[in-house]
């Protein structure tokens, strides 16, 4: 029991990548992750939506499945990562994400699918799982509360019943058939769901029993560059709801030193501290140089938060990561603390 003291088409020319990723530099210095938003289509509306500066509708195409699987699955799987992990938008809205699923799988990668869990099919659910049915893969859904107005404002719309109805449905398919996928349970901290953090998480570890649920704040930068780094702001609180978020922050840590269950983001409270006043000052290293992140029309961007910084349709994976421009982002994620996201 979690307890704490507070209450309750055709595509344009395509450039293929280099076959000879396993020389063309050293392999421990290259990428492990990769990171897919497979679609730019979604069925909430939340505010606090970090990938919503990216849906933008473009005429182009999306990443079709041979484009991901030539250009971005088999480079990477060539050097030896092994991370996957598939966003969006909602991926359960992308007809080709289950394709995706098994080329990844056939390529061993561990491969996390991250999903807002609105979309309703069970049949679907269960395809997700029989093509992950191994511990090391992940189901990955976020469920920001157990209340009904505070998931609703948090998702933008009237969400609450169908995403209640389908975790159960998940939960239970699972049990079921035994399938040996992780479910993972992702709640981002603010303002909204503060009273209702222990309760919401005493709901999923043990009424739902998910393998993990994990626990991050509420995070909002855009297009961060060595040029802007010191101009970027964190998200204001009033000094009262500060020192209630830190409380809780502290709280949430100290479950987490005991329950393997819970993962707190972060790597520690005082950098929850840093973060909420001066996250230049966040201690530990950027992990965002282990992934490779890549938006629906094969936009590359070194992390959440950055600018894109080439295309996967123009450039092979390593000409980018030998670019100058990626060769930038490195020297920036070597002094950028400003964010305590799990990245990688």
């Amino acid at each position: 029991m979690v307890q704490s003291r507070q209450g309750g088409g055709s595509v344009g020319t395509v450039k293929p990548a280099p076959q000879d990723c396993k020389t063309a530099k050293p392999t421990e210095l290259l990428p492990r992750c990769l990171y897919l938003e497979i679609t730019d289509k979604c069925n909430m509306n939340c505010p606090m939506c970090i990938t919503r500066a990216y849906r933008e509708h473009r005429p182009d195409p999306l990443l079709s499945r041979s484009e991901i699987r030539e250009l971005l699955l088999d480079p990477v799987s060539a050097w030896g990562g092994k991370h996957f992990v598939v966003s969006g938008g909602e991926p359960m809205l992308s007809p080709i994400l289950e394709d995706v699923l098994r080329d990844a799988v056939s390529r061993d990668f561990n491969v996390t699918f991250a999903t807002n869990i609105l979309e309703e099919s069970l049949h679907k659910f269960d395809d997700m799982f029989k093509v992950l049915n191994d511990p090391r893969h992940g189901f990955q859904f976020s469920f920001d509360s157990v209340e009904q107005l505070e998931m609703n404002h948090i998702r933008g719309k009237d969400v609450h019943a169908d995403v209640l109805s389908n975790v159960w449905k998940i939960a239970k398919l699972r049990d079921r058939h035994r399938y040996k996928t992780r479910l993972f349970a992702q709640i981002v901290l603010q303002e909204l769901n503060i009273d209702s953090i222990f309760r919401t998480m005493d709901f999923l570890l043990e009424e739902i029993g998910v393998d993990v649920c994990i626990v991050q704040p509420e995070v909002k930068y855009t297009d961060v560059t060595r040029k802007n780094l010191r101009k970027q702001r964190p998200l204001e609180y009033s000094p009262d709801f500060r020192s209630k978020l830190l409380d809780t922050a502290r709280q949430l840590f100290t479950l987490a030193s005991t329950d393997n269950r819970i993962k707190v983001e972060g790597d520690g409270y005082t950098n929850w501290e840093k973060f909420l006043t001066n996250p230049l000052e966040i201690k530990g290293p950027c992990n965002s140089r282990n992934m490779i992140m890549v938006g629906p029309y094969g936009d590359l961007r070194g992390c959440l938060f950055s600018p894109v910084l080439a295309s996967i349709r123009k450039t092979g994976l390593l000409e980018y990561l030998q670019s100058k421009r990626y060769q930038e982002f490195l020297r920036l994620a070597k002094v950028c603390k400003i964010c305590i996201n799990g990245c990688a």
